[in-house]
């Protein structure tokens, strides 16, 4: 006969139970400090061992008539509770360790804190699962519907549902979990929110923000210069080195502009299957590179802060935000962050009639659907004259 009790942990106090197995007396916790729930989850694990009968509709109706409503899980059984372990079982903990140990060396800790938070408030506070194999589509629209209720707008939604997705996306590369991912678009509609419009500046202001940044540091000038020729993400451009640049790369004309490019290597990853490119040197920016070299560079050298040296798990190799503060309140837009000189690639880009093909390709995308953000800014006049 099974029997539950209440020890303190810490400062907590947690339930435990003690179940006869094999003839012995063995005893486990609970983890949780709600009567309620210790009770169900008493029972689920003496239908696991095959100790007690399987749990029907009628016991569970009966059950809440005595201790309270059951939780969302252990209620949607009725009559079809397990009555053996399961085959296909992954505790959401256990799966965390796993991504966790392969995320760690390749993710920020902000990024890596953000999927965190977002994985464990489905499993523990709104879906209210232990097994990962147990996550279907309407638990995901439920998942939704949860954060709506508590206020959160759609694109925390939406985001919540895209780190989820990502996780499990890499559980499955991992061959840590063998089932389907709920949380693609395919599966589950995103709720509708405002598209965002691109913020970016005019060319006068690009170079008002190259004279400014040179002012400060050669450092800060490099990476103004190579984000906004460039369109690189943040990350990009502190992964450059000498040896990415082509100086001897010819257009289809014949002209040497020269070229530079991404690679994902030494540890660095990049964010897509189609982020690794080669991207052709602007004129002013070969300029800058030539100038800017220092004379005792090797080609391993990071082009961007060349001493500061990549530390494992320790997120951006080089924090720039001192010195990028300096540069954009010297120019007056404080608003303007390192994914805005990406912006501004493009959309000065796009206005000067570049196909949005050229530009999804220039950018990385996977995708023109996540170019068209910029397609607005085309104008008009060009695509007649174009015919």
């Amino acid at each position: 006969m099974s029997r539950l009790y209440r020890r303190t942990v810490g400062t907590k106090k947690i339930y435990y139970a003690k179940l006869v197995i094999d003839g012995k007396e063995r005893s486990m916790s609970l983890r949780t400090g709600d009567r309620n729930e210790a009770m169900w989850r008493l029972r689920q694990k003496e239908q696991e061992l095959g100790i007690s009968a399987p749990l029907t509709q009628a016991g569970v109706n009966d059950f809440e008539a005595t201790h309270g409503p059951a939780s969302v899980e252990v209620a949607a059984w009725g009559s079809t509770a397990p009555t053996a372990p399961t085959v296909n079982a992954l505790h959401y903990k256990t799966a965390w360790k796993i991504y966790e140990a392969w995320a760690r060396l390749r993710k920020r800790p902000k990024t890596l804190t953000i999927e965190r938070f977002f994985w464990f408030q489905f499993f523990h506070d709104a879906a209210r699962i232990n097994n990962v194999y147990s996550i279907t589509p309407a638990r995901v629209r439920e998942y939704q519907e949860w954060h709506l209720s508590r206020g959160n707008k759609a694109c925390t939604a939406n985001n919540a549902l895209r780190q989820i997705g990502t996780v499990i996306n890499r559980l499955k590369r991992l061959d840590a979990y063998g089932g389907s991912n709920p949380f693609l678009t395919d599966s589950v509609e995103r709720l509708p929110q405002p598209q965002r419009r691109p913020k970016f500046v005019s060319k006068e202001t690009v170079q008002a923000l190259l004279a400014a940044s040179e002012c400060v540091s050669d450092d800060i000038y490099l990476a103004f210069a190579l984000g906004l020729y460039t369109g690189f993400r943040h990350g990009e451009l502190l992964a450059l080195r000498w040896k990415h640049v082509d100086w001897e790369r010819t257009s289809q004309d014949g002209e040497v502009l020269g070229c530079i490019q991404v690679i994902s290597e030494d540890g660095f990853y990049a964010k897509t299957d189609t982020s690794n490119r080669v991207m052709p040197l602007h004129p002013a920016l070969r300029a800058i590179l030539v100038y800017k070299r220092p004379e005792n560079a090797t080609e391993d050298d990071f082009i961007i802060k060349p001493k500061k040296k990549r530390i494992k798990g320790a997120g951006r190799r080089w924090d720039w935000r001192k010195q990028w503060g300096q540069v954009v309140k010297a120019c007056d837009i404080i608003w303007f962050t390192p994914h805005h000189m990406r912006d501004t690639f493009a959309s000065l880009l796009v206005q000067s009639g570049e196909s949005i093909y050229i530009v999804r390709d220039l950018l990385g995308h996977r995708s023109v659907a996540v170019t068209e953000i910029y397609a607005h800014l085309r104008p008009m006049t060009s695509a007649i004259k174009s015919l």
